[in-house]
C-alpha cells in the first residue's frame, strides 16, 4: 500500500469524461475512433499509473511470500 503523501487523487468519472472529450477533440480525426468513457473507465479502475508501480507492487508480495517461506 502506498503511503499517503504518494497517493495520487482520481478525478470522478464525469469529469474523466469531460476532460477526455475535450483532449479527444483537440488530437482531431486521428482520436475520433477513441470512446471517452471507455477511456474514464479503464482508468479508474486502474490503479496502477506506471509499469513501475505494477512491478514494485508485485515485488513487495514476492518478497513477503520469501520471507514467510524462510
Amino acid at each position: 500500500m502506498r503511503p499517503m503523501s504518494q497517493v495520487v487523487s482520481q478525478p470522478t468519472y464525469t469529469d474523466a469524461v469531460i476532460d477526455l472529450e475535450s483532449t479527444i477533440q483537440d488530437r482531431g480525426e486521428q482520436w475520433s475512433a477513441v470512446n471517452p468513457e471507455h477511456v474514464s473507465r479503464m482508468r479508474l479502475q486502474n490503479r496502477f499509473r506506471t509499469g513501475i508501480d505494477i512491478a514494485k507492487y508485485t515485488a513487495a508480495i514476492m518478497r513477503r511470500d520469501m520471507a514467510n517461506y524462510d
